[in-house]
């Protein structure tokens, strides 16, 4: 699924308001009511990695997984830039296989919302299930203007 090809190089402007750092302070207010230990963050649907970083510099160890190769990319070019170790991965959260486990998968803004199947969505959920250490949390949002 290539449907974002040159949306990758926009989506920084579209979203330039957006309060990524704001937004990553309630993620991780979320996330400890589930307990002060959840350090691994696995990020479905990354895109260009603003709340990784965010949550990065919160504390976290993130590693985002995204579709799309151009994302990635520029995910990966901003975290250097910040000089930010977060691992980057081309890969599809429906048949993603995890080399290792998380305290958390996170899937932020609307990323679930892009699944057209309930095959999809129940693929989606089986990873992040493969992705979490036991008594691990899936956290998930949808919706362009929801709060977190």
């Amino acid at each position: 699924m290539e449907s974002f090809g040159d949306y990758s190089y926009y989506y920084n402007l579209i979203y330039g308001d957006k309060d990524y750092y704001q937004e990553a302070v309630k993620v991780k207010k979320i996330l400890h009511t589930y307990g002060e230990d959840i350090k691994d963050l696995m990020v479905f649907g990354c895109g260009t990695g603003n709340h990784d970083r965010e949550l990065c510099k919160l504390g976290f160890n993130c590693q985002g997984i995204d579709l799309s190769e151009q994302m990635i990319c520029e995910a990966q070019k901003a975290s250097a830039k910040e000089a930010l170790n977060i691992k980057y991965e081309v890969a599809d959260i429906r048949s993603y296989h995890p080399e290792r486990k998380y305290d958390a998968v996170i899937s932020l803004f609307h990323v679930v919302s892009y699944l057209n199947s309930n095959k999809d969505v129940t693929d989606a959920f089986r990873v992040a299930r493969k992705c979490l250490n036991e008594g691990g949390c899936f956290y998930l949002t949808f919706g362009m203007d929801q709060e977190y």
